[in-house]
């Protein structure tokens, strides 16, 4: 049996860079791009790749899996094991990168 364990909520890819660039002692990211800026986007590529029949980088494949989560809930591991997640998402990246 093959088991995916993971934090308790689905931290946001956002929160999961900047924690990232913390641990790293890189500076957090302070802009954004509004998802409807992104979704509109994607869908304008959706049709000029119809048109080129040539895939482009943002369509709207790409916009789910960047807005989509990767998530997986620990419940089912914490059930059958009893196991849970004894160290904090910044503890596990600075163990993740040796610092």
């Amino acid at each position: 049996m093959t088991n995916i364990v993971t934090l308790s909520h689905a931290p946001s890819g956002r929160l999961l860079y900047n924690a990232m660039c913390k641990v790293l002692s890189l500076p957090e990211c302070r802009w954004a791009i509004p998802q409807s800026a992104l979704r509109l986007g994607a869908r304008c590529s959706d049709g000029l790749e119809a048109i080129i029949k040539r895939r482009m980088p943002l369509d709207s494949e790409a916009f789910d899996l960047i807005i989509g989560s990767a998530w997986y809930s620990p419940v089912r591991v914490e059930q059958k094991l009893g196991w849970r997640a004894e160290i904090t998402l910044d503890d596990g990246l600075r163990e993740m990168f040796g610092r």
